[in-house]
């Protein structure tokens, strides 16, 4: 768990940052999927490279797509 500061910042924990394999000076990105849950990811990444899991028996890149009203097929 962490804390906003008053400026909205957090830290993110370590065991996550190095799983993750976050390093300082990383653009990431907040976004909603469609189960209502918010994803961290890396801004401009590719599909397969979001940032955060939450669990599905779906491919990555097809959860993604669906969130973005896609195919799939579309990132290719």
């Amino acid at each position: 768990m962490t804390t906003l500061t008053v400026k909205y910042s957090m830290v993110v924990p370590k065991e996550a940052r190095k799983e993750l394999n976050l390093r300082p000076g990383m653009k990431v990105d907040l976004q909603k999927n469609e189960r209502g849950e918010w994803v961290l990811v890396r801004a401009g990444a590719r599909a397969e490279k979001w940032i955060g899991k939450y669990p599905s028996s779906k491919p990555v890149a097809e959860e993604i797509a669906e969130l973005r009203g896609r195919e799939a097929s579309d990132f290719d």
